[in-house]
């Protein structure tokens, strides 16, 4: 699992696992800062494991996966980028911690059924209520 996804696939308009429907859990290693875009577009995903040090996701970086169900984002994440979840019609839960002070336009276009769990006086809260998302707001530690 290379740690350099971004440098690797810089000049690529395909993502690193886009397409791939036999792939279905994924544990990204920690060092990994940032997952690219594009990177698991319309793969059979159900289940990932995201590593405390990300940061980032990228544009379209889960797009049209629309198996997973849920994910818990690090607590360090800081960006998701534009149509990061788009499409990813199974998606429920996502949490997401203060951290996340930059939500690009259309994330979570066409998850019809989620729920973002935040905190009071985050981006997220005001994003979700900006779009008409359904939210959750949890207690900070």
């Amino acid at each position: 699992y290379p740690l350099n996804w971004t440098t690797a696939y810089k000049n690529s308009e395909w993502g690193i696992f886009e397409g791939c429907t036999a792939l279905t859990s994924v544990t990204v290693p920690e060092g990994v800062t940032s997952i690219p875009a594009n990177a698991f577009v319309s793969s059979s995903l159900t289940d990932i494991d995201l590593p405390t040090s990300l940061r980032t996701i990228g544009e379209y970086a889960f797009y049209n996966c629309t198996k997973i169900q849920e994910i818990d984002m690090p607590i360090d994440l800081t960006t998701i980028r534009n149509n990061a979840f788009r499409g990813c019609s199974a998606l429920e839960n996502i949490y997401l911690s203060p951290a996340v002070t930059t939500i690009e336009k259309n994330v979570f276009t066409g998850c019809t059924n989620i729920t973002v769990y935040c905190e009071e006086n985050t981006t997220a809260l005001t994003y979700c209520q900006t779009n008409n998302i359904n939210y959750v707001i949890r207690q900070g530690n």
